[in-house]
Protein backbone atom coordinates (compact mmCIF):
# COMPACT_ATOMS: atom_id res chain seq x y z
CA UNK A 1 0.00 0.00 0.00
CA UNK A 2 1.57 3.28 -1.09
CA UNK A 3 1.49 6.55 0.84
CA UNK A 4 -1.43 8.01 -1.13
CA UNK A 5 -3.55 4.92 -0.61
CA UNK A 6 -2.78 4.83 3.12
CA UNK A 7 -3.81 8.48 3.38
CA UNK A 8 -7.12 7.77 1.63
CA UNK A 9 -7.80 4.80 3.90
CA UNK A 10 -7.00 6.91 6.97
CA UNK A 11 -9.33 9.69 5.83
CA UNK A 12 -12.11 7.20 5.16
CA UNK A 13 -11.65 5.71 8.62
CA UNK A 14 -11.82 9.18 10.15
CA UNK A 15 -15.16 9.76 8.42
CA UNK A 16 -16.48 6.43 9.69
CA UNK A 17 -15.33 7.19 13.22
CA UNK A 18 -16.87 10.69 13.09
CA UNK A 19 -20.19 9.25 11.87
CA UNK A 20 -20.16 6.71 14.68
CA UNK A 21 -19.43 9.41 17.26
CA UNK A 22 -22.24 11.56 15.83
CA UNK A 23 -24.66 8.67 16.28
CA UNK A 24 -23.43 8.27 19.84
CA UNK A 25 -23.91 12.00 20.43
CA UNK A 26 -27.48 11.92 19.14
CA UNK A 27 -28.30 8.87 21.27
CA UNK A 28 -26.92 10.55 24.41
CA UNK A 29 -28.92 13.74 23.82
CA UNK A 30 -32.09 11.67 23.41
CA UNK A 31 -31.31 9.63 26.51
CA UNK A 32 -30.76 12.82 28.51
CA UNK A 33 -34.08 14.20 27.27
CA UNK A 34 -35.91 11.01 28.17
CA UNK A 35 -34.40 10.88 31.64
CA UNK A 36 -35.28 14.54 32.12
CA UNK A 37 -38.96 13.78 31.48
CA UNK A 38 -38.75 10.75 33.77
CA UNK A 39 -37.29 12.97 36.55
CA UNK A 40 -34.04 10.96 36.51
CA UNK A 41 -32.11 14.19 36.87
CA UNK A 42 -28.67 12.82 37.70
CA UNK A 43 -28.69 10.35 34.82
CA UNK A 44 -29.97 13.09 32.51
CA UNK A 45 -27.04 15.27 33.59
CA UNK A 46 -24.50 12.46 33.12
CA UNK A 47 -25.78 11.75 29.60
CA UNK A 48 -25.72 15.46 28.72
CA UNK A 49 -22.17 15.89 30.02
CA UNK A 50 -20.98 12.94 27.94
CA UNK A 51 -22.78 14.37 24.91
CA UNK A 52 -21.00 17.69 25.47
CA UNK A 53 -17.62 15.95 25.55
CA UNK A 54 -18.29 14.21 22.25
CA UNK A 55 -19.61 17.42 20.64
CA UNK A 56 -16.49 19.30 21.70
CA UNK A 57 -14.30 16.54 20.23
CA UNK A 58 -16.20 16.60 16.94
CA UNK A 59 -16.77 20.32 16.43
CA UNK A 60 -14.81 23.55 16.79
CA UNK A 61 -15.63 26.25 19.34
CA UNK A 62 -17.90 28.22 17.03
CA UNK A 63 -19.48 25.24 15.26
CA UNK A 64 -23.27 24.90 15.34
CA UNK A 65 -22.74 21.18 15.93
CA UNK A 66 -22.15 21.93 19.61
CA UNK A 67 -25.44 23.74 20.15
CA UNK A 68 -27.81 20.82 20.68
CA UNK A 69 -25.53 19.20 23.26
CA UNK A 70 -25.05 22.52 25.07
CA UNK A 71 -28.77 23.22 25.13
CA UNK A 72 -29.52 19.81 26.60
CA UNK A 73 -26.75 20.20 29.15
CA UNK A 74 -28.18 23.58 30.17
CA UNK A 75 -31.59 21.95 30.68
CA UNK A 76 -30.07 19.11 32.72
CA UNK A 77 -28.12 21.56 34.89
CA UNK A 78 -31.27 23.56 35.54
CA UNK A 79 -32.99 20.41 36.79
CA UNK A 80 -30.29 19.94 39.45
CA UNK A 81 -30.49 23.63 40.43
CA UNK A 82 -27.10 24.57 38.98
CA UNK A 83 -28.42 27.82 37.56
CA UNK A 84 -25.04 29.55 37.21
CA UNK A 85 -23.50 26.82 35.05
CA UNK A 86 -26.73 26.54 33.08
CA UNK A 87 -26.49 30.22 32.25
CA UNK A 88 -22.86 29.79 31.12
CA UNK A 89 -23.86 27.17 28.56
CA UNK A 90 -26.83 29.20 27.34
CA UNK A 91 -24.45 32.13 26.89
CA UNK A 92 -22.11 29.91 24.86
CA UNK A 93 -25.05 28.84 22.70
CA UNK A 94 -25.89 32.49 22.05
CA UNK A 95 -22.26 33.25 21.16
CA UNK A 96 -22.05 30.31 18.74
CA UNK A 97 -25.31 31.22 17.02
CA UNK A 98 -24.40 34.90 16.65
CA UNK A 99 -20.91 34.16 15.35
CA UNK A 100 -21.95 31.44 12.95
CA UNK A 101 -24.11 33.81 10.90
CA UNK A 102 -26.15 30.79 9.78
CA UNK A 103 -29.90 30.30 9.85
CA UNK A 104 -30.72 27.59 12.35
CA UNK A 105 -33.20 24.78 11.67
CA UNK A 106 -36.60 25.46 13.22
CA UNK A 107 -36.22 22.35 15.38
CA UNK A 108 -33.06 23.73 16.98
CA UNK A 109 -34.55 27.22 17.38
CA UNK A 110 -37.44 25.61 19.24
CA UNK A 111 -35.14 23.78 21.64
CA UNK A 112 -33.09 26.89 22.34
CA UNK A 113 -36.18 28.96 23.15
CA UNK A 114 -37.59 26.22 25.37
CA UNK A 115 -34.34 26.05 27.34
CA UNK A 116 -34.28 29.84 27.69
CA UNK A 117 -37.92 29.86 28.74
CA UNK A 118 -37.26 27.34 31.49
CA UNK A 119 -34.21 29.30 32.61
CA UNK A 120 -36.16 32.56 32.94
CA UNK A 121 -39.06 30.74 34.60
CA UNK A 122 -36.68 29.55 37.33
CA UNK A 123 -35.36 33.11 37.58
CA UNK A 124 -39.01 34.22 38.13
CA UNK A 125 -38.95 36.43 35.03
CA UNK A 126 -42.34 35.25 33.82
CA UNK A 127 -42.85 37.68 30.93
CA UNK A 128 -39.45 36.85 29.40
CA UNK A 129 -40.05 33.14 29.91
CA UNK A 130 -43.46 33.42 28.27
CA UNK A 131 -41.98 35.13 25.21
CA UNK A 132 -39.47 32.30 24.77
CA UNK A 133 -42.12 29.61 25.17
CA UNK A 134 -44.24 31.37 22.55
CA UNK A 135 -41.23 31.32 20.20
CA UNK A 136 -40.74 27.65 21.05
CA UNK A 137 -44.31 26.89 19.93
CA UNK A 138 -43.87 29.02 16.80
CA UNK A 139 -40.71 27.24 15.65
CA UNK A 140 -42.10 23.81 16.59
CA UNK A 141 -45.19 24.58 14.51
CA UNK A 142 -43.00 25.63 11.58
CA UNK A 143 -41.04 22.39 11.79
CA UNK A 144 -43.77 19.86 12.57
CA UNK A 145 -47.19 21.51 12.24
CA UNK A 146 -49.36 23.34 14.75
CA UNK A 147 -51.03 20.18 16.09
CA UNK A 148 -47.88 18.11 16.52
CA UNK A 149 -46.83 16.90 20.00
CA UNK A 150 -43.47 18.63 19.52
CA UNK A 151 -45.36 21.87 20.28
CA UNK A 152 -46.58 20.55 23.63
CA UNK A 153 -43.55 21.58 25.69
CA UNK A 154 -44.21 25.26 25.11
CA UNK A 155 -47.92 24.93 25.88
CA UNK A 156 -47.14 22.97 29.05
CA UNK A 157 -44.90 25.67 30.46
CA UNK A 158 -47.19 28.50 29.38
CA UNK A 159 -50.01 26.87 31.34
CA UNK A 160 -47.72 26.81 34.39
CA UNK A 161 -46.92 30.52 34.01
CA UNK A 162 -50.59 31.49 33.82
CA UNK A 163 -51.70 29.20 36.63
CA UNK A 164 -51.37 31.85 39.31
CA UNK A 165 -52.13 34.94 37.22
CA UNK A 166 -54.75 34.15 34.60
CA UNK A 167 -56.79 30.98 35.10
CA UNK A 168 -58.70 31.44 31.84
CA UNK A 169 -55.50 31.42 29.78
CA UNK A 170 -54.09 28.61 31.90
CA UNK A 171 -57.17 26.50 31.17
CA UNK A 172 -56.93 27.33 27.47
CA UNK A 173 -53.33 26.10 27.24
CA UNK A 174 -54.15 22.99 29.24
CA UNK A 175 -56.98 22.31 26.80
CA UNK A 176 -54.69 22.69 23.79
CA UNK A 177 -52.04 20.51 25.44
CA UNK A 178 -54.42 17.70 26.39
CA UNK A 179 -56.17 17.75 23.01
CA UNK A 180 -52.92 17.46 21.02
CA UNK A 181 -51.72 14.46 23.02
CA UNK A 182 -55.11 12.72 22.97
CA UNK A 183 -55.56 13.09 19.21
CA UNK A 184 -51.99 12.05 18.48
CA UNK A 185 -52.19 8.91 20.62
CA UNK A 186 -55.67 7.99 19.38
CA UNK A 187 -54.40 8.14 15.79
CA UNK A 188 -51.53 5.84 16.76
CA UNK A 189 -53.95 3.48 18.48
CA UNK A 190 -56.36 3.30 15.54
CA UNK A 191 -53.42 2.61 13.24
CA UNK A 192 -52.41 -0.27 15.49
CA UNK A 193 -55.97 -1.64 15.55
CA UNK A 194 -56.23 -1.39 11.76
CA UNK A 195 -52.97 -3.24 11.36
CA UNK A 196 -53.93 -6.17 13.59
CA UNK A 197 -57.63 -6.37 12.76
CA UNK A 198 -58.62 -9.81 11.47
CA UNK A 199 -55.30 -11.27 12.58
CA UNK A 200 -55.50 -14.33 14.78
CA UNK A 201 -53.88 -14.42 18.21
CA UNK A 202 -50.40 -15.88 18.37
CA UNK A 203 -49.81 -18.65 20.93
CA UNK A 204 -52.91 -17.64 22.85
CA UNK A 205 -51.84 -14.02 23.30
CA UNK A 206 -54.29 -11.17 22.86
CA UNK A 207 -54.12 -9.12 19.68
CA UNK A 208 -52.76 -6.21 21.74
CA UNK A 209 -49.94 -8.30 23.17
CA UNK A 210 -49.10 -9.64 19.74
CA UNK A 211 -49.06 -6.19 18.17
CA UNK A 212 -46.94 -4.70 20.93
CA UNK A 213 -44.24 -7.30 20.31
CA UNK A 214 -43.99 -6.25 16.68
CA UNK A 215 -41.40 -3.61 15.88
CA UNK A 216 -43.52 -1.25 13.86
CA UNK A 217 -42.10 1.65 11.90
CA UNK A 218 -44.60 3.89 13.68
CA UNK A 219 -43.59 2.84 17.18
CA UNK A 220 -43.85 5.65 19.70
CA UNK A 221 -40.54 7.43 20.24
CA UNK A 222 -39.19 6.89 23.77
CA UNK A 223 -38.57 10.59 24.38
CA UNK A 224 -42.02 11.54 23.12
CA UNK A 225 -43.62 8.82 25.25
CA UNK A 226 -41.83 10.08 28.37
CA UNK A 227 -42.88 13.67 27.66
CA UNK A 228 -46.48 12.58 27.07
CA UNK A 229 -46.46 10.65 30.34
CA UNK A 230 -45.22 13.70 32.24
CA UNK A 231 -47.71 16.12 30.69
CA UNK A 232 -50.73 13.81 30.86
CA UNK A 233 -49.99 12.67 34.41
CA UNK A 234 -49.61 16.29 35.53
CA UNK A 235 -52.94 17.24 33.94
CA UNK A 236 -54.59 14.16 35.42
CA UNK A 237 -53.44 15.07 38.92
CA UNK A 238 -54.71 18.63 38.51
CA UNK A 239 -58.04 17.91 36.81
CA UNK A 240 -59.16 14.46 37.96
CA UNK A 241 -59.35 14.80 41.72
CA UNK A 242 -63.15 15.21 41.88
CA UNK A 243 -66.06 12.88 41.26
CA UNK A 244 -66.39 13.93 37.61
CA UNK A 245 -63.91 14.76 34.85
CA UNK A 246 -63.95 17.95 32.82
CA UNK A 247 -62.76 17.95 29.20
CA UNK A 248 -59.08 18.27 30.14
CA UNK A 249 -59.44 15.46 32.67
CA UNK A 250 -61.09 13.28 30.04
CA UNK A 251 -58.34 14.03 27.50
CA UNK A 252 -55.56 13.40 30.02
CA UNK A 253 -57.13 10.14 31.20
CA UNK A 254 -57.62 8.84 27.67
CA UNK A 255 -54.05 9.83 26.79
CA UNK A 256 -52.71 7.81 29.73
CA UNK A 257 -54.85 4.83 28.70
CA UNK A 258 -53.68 5.01 25.09
CA UNK A 259 -50.06 5.44 26.11
CA UNK A 260 -50.31 2.37 28.35
CA UNK A 261 -51.91 0.28 25.58
CA UNK A 262 -49.38 1.38 22.98
CA UNK A 263 -46.44 0.68 25.29
CA UNK A 264 -47.81 -2.65 26.54
CA UNK A 265 -47.83 -1.48 30.15
CA UNK A 266 -51.57 -1.41 30.80
CA UNK A 267 -53.56 -2.23 33.93
CA UNK A 268 -56.94 -3.37 32.61
CA UNK A 269 -58.85 -2.69 35.82
CA UNK A 270 -57.63 0.90 35.96
CA UNK A 271 -58.37 1.35 32.26
CA UNK A 272 -61.96 0.20 32.74
CA UNK A 273 -62.44 2.57 35.67
CA UNK A 274 -61.04 5.54 33.76
CA UNK A 275 -63.10 4.74 30.66
CA UNK A 276 -66.25 4.65 32.80
CA UNK A 277 -65.44 8.06 34.30
CA UNK A 278 -64.79 9.53 30.86
CA UNK A 279 -68.14 8.17 29.63
CA UNK A 280 -69.87 9.71 32.66
CA UNK A 281 -68.37 13.19 32.19
CA UNK A 282 -71.04 15.92 32.09
CA UNK A 283 -68.72 18.29 30.17
CA UNK A 284 -70.26 18.82 26.73
CA UNK A 285 -66.85 19.77 25.31
CA UNK A 286 -65.71 16.18 25.87
CA UNK A 287 -67.99 14.57 23.25
CA UNK A 288 -65.19 13.69 20.85
CA UNK A 289 -63.12 12.26 23.69
CA UNK A 290 -66.08 10.17 24.86
CA UNK A 291 -66.58 8.74 21.35
CA UNK A 292 -62.89 7.84 21.17
CA UNK A 293 -63.02 6.30 24.66
CA UNK A 294 -65.96 4.15 23.56
CA UNK A 295 -63.90 2.96 20.57
CA UNK A 296 -61.00 2.06 22.86
CA UNK A 297 -63.35 0.32 25.30
CA UNK A 298 -64.79 -1.84 22.54
CA UNK A 299 -61.41 -2.98 21.27
CA UNK A 300 -60.04 -3.61 24.76
CA UNK A 301 -63.13 -5.75 25.47
CA UNK A 302 -62.70 -7.63 22.18
CA UNK A 303 -59.05 -8.29 22.98
CA UNK A 304 -59.93 -9.77 26.34
CA UNK A 305 -62.88 -11.87 25.14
Amino acid sequence: MNKTTRKKVALQQEKVDAARRKEELDALVKSSQQNEFLSETQQSLADAQYARDIAEDLYGESNIGRVEAYVQLAAALLNVDDIATCEQYLTQVHWIVVNSGKKLPATLESRIHRALGKFYLVKTQASTALAHFAEDVYFSSCAYGASDPQCCGGYFYMSIIFEEHDQIRCDRFRRILSRIWRKFLFNRFTSMVTQIRNEESIDGESVFESAQEDEEEGALDDVLAAECQLHSQTLYQICCGGDTFDVVGCDASLSLILLALLSGDASVLKIKTLLEKIAASPDQRAQETKHQAAFVNKHVADALS
